[in-house]
C-alpha cells in the first residue's frame, strides 16, 4: 500500500459520521445567518407578517362549530338565565316608563336587551288598579329593568301608600315591587317548610307576602300569585327581588312567552268585576223594591204587632218614612202590652 491510501484510510476514520456531519452543516448555517442580521442592521423577526390560517384548521373549527357556540354560551350565562316575568305598575307612572312616542320604552329595550309589552289603557290586572307590564330577557337585564321602572314609580308617586288587594298596610308604593307568577313558581319562592322565603326576609330585612294565601277562598281558583316585595332601600328591594327570580327560573313552568292572551285575561277579569258589580246593584234594587212600605202609619204599625205576635220577631217599617214605625217604638209598644198582662194577672190574685 503507498504513502497514498495511507493517507485516505486515516481521514476516513476521522471523518464524523453523517448525522453528525448535518448537524455541524445546520449550526454553520444558523451562526452565518445571524452575522449577516446583524452586519445588515434588520431584525427579520419584528417584520414578519402573520401566516394566513390554513383552510384545513377554519373546517376543523368553523365559526358556528361546537367551541365557538360553547363559548358564545358561556358569555350569555354571565348575564343568566332568560326569563320572562310580569310586574305590576301604577297608573301614573305609565307615562314616564313609556315616555312620548314610546321614546323612554325603546331605549330600555335596546339598552337592556329586553322585550318589554305594557297592557293597554283600562286593561288592569284583577282586583287592581295598575296595569301589567311583561318583561322577557336574561336575568341581569331583567333586573336592571326593573330597577329603571322602580325609579320612576317613586318619582311619580313619592308619598302614595297602595290601596289594592296586594298592597302591603302603611307602605309607600314606591317601596314595593309586585311580581305575577303562577302558583308553581311561588312554590319554588316559599321553598320547603318555608325556608326560602325565610331566609329572603332574614338576609335582606324585607317584607314578602304572597297573594292570595293559601286557605282562602281565592287561592283554590287562582292559578297565578301575586308576590309583594317591599323594602325602605332601593338596592335591598332589587337585591332581594333578584333573589326570588333567581327560584322562578328553576321553575320548568314558569312564564316563557308574552302573548296577547295575558293582556286578554286581564281584560276579561275586568269585564267579569263588573258584571258581578252590576248583579249585587241589581240584588240590591231588588230588595229595596220588596222592603218599600205602601200603607200608611196606622196599618203599618199594625203590621209590625202583628208580625210580632206571630212570630215573636220585633221588627220596625222595612222603609225609613217619617212617621212610621220604628223597632224602637215597636219595643215600647211590646213593654206596654207585657205590662198590662202583668197588672191583669195580679188584679185576678
Amino acid at each position: 500500500m503507498n504513502s497514498g491510501d495511507v493517507e485516505m484510510s486515516e481521514k476516513k476514520k476521522n471523518r464524523p459520521n453523517p448525522k453528525k456531519r448535518l448537524m455541524i452543516r445546520m449550526r454553520k448555517e444558523k451562526e452565518l445567518y445571524k452575522r449577516r442580521n446583524q452586519s445588515d442592521g434588520s431584525d427579520q423577526s419584528k417584520n414578519r407578517t402573520k401566516k394566513p390560517t390554513p383552510s384545513s384548521s377554519l373546517l376543523r373549527n368553523p365559526a358556528d362549530g361546537p367551541a365557538n357556540k360553547k363559548a358564545r354560551f358561556e358569555e350569555g350565562e354571565k348575564d343568566g338565565e332568560i326569563l320572562s316575568i310580569k310586574m305590576l305598575i301604577p297608573s301614573l307612572a305609565i307615562g314616564a316608563i313609556i315616555g312620548r312616542n314610546g321614546q323612554e320604552l325603546n331605549t330600555l329595550r335596546k339598552d337592556h336587551k329586553c322585550q318589554i309589552q305594557i297592557s293597554k289603557d283600562g286593561d288592569t290586572y284583577p282586583g287592581t288598579t295598575e296595569r301589567i307590564c311583561f318583561v322577557k330577557g336574561r336575568l341581569n337585564h331583567i333586573v336592571a329593568v326593573i330597577e329603571s321602572i322602580q325609579e320612576k314609580i317613586r318619582k311619580k308617586c313619592p308619598n302614595q301608600t297602595g290601596n289594592d288587594a296586594f298592597d302591603l298596610e302603611n307602605t309607600l308604593r314606591g317601596d314595593e315591587i309586585k311580581i305575577v307568577m303562577p302558583y308553581t313558581s311561588s312554590r319554588m319562592v316559599i321553598g320547603k317548610s318555608k325556608a326560602n322565603i325565610k331566609l329572603i326576609r332574614k338576609h335582606f330585612g324585607c317584607q314578602i307576602e304572597i297573594y292570595p294565601q293559601d286557605g282562602s277562598a281565592e287561592a283554590d281558583t287562582s292559578l297565578d300569585r301575586v308576590v309583594t316585595v317591599a323594602h325602605e332601600e332601593s338596592a335591598a328591594l332589587l337585591r332581594a327581588v333578584r333573589r326570588i327570580l333567581k327560584h322562578v327560573v328553576s321553575d320548568p313552568h314558569h312564564s316563557s312567552k308574552i302573548n296577547k292572551e295575558d293582556f286578554k285575561k286581564a281584560a276579561r277579569g275586568k269585564e267579569k268585576e263588573k258584571e258581578q258589580e252590576k248583579e249585587k246593584e241589581k240584588v240590591h234594587e231588588d230588595e229595596m223594591k220588596l222592603n218599600l212600605c205602601f200603607v200608611d202609619e196606622l196599618l203599618c204599625f199594625r203590621n209590625c204587632k202583628l208580625h210580632y205576635q206571630l212570630t215573636g220577631e220585633v221588627s220596625g217599617c222595612p222603609t225609613p218614612i217619617r212617621g212610621h214605625p220604628t223597632i224602637a217604638q215597636v219595643q215600647q209598644w211590646i213593654i206596654a202590652v207585657e205590662e198590662e198582662k202583668a197588672r191583669e194577672a195580679r188584679i185576678k190574685e
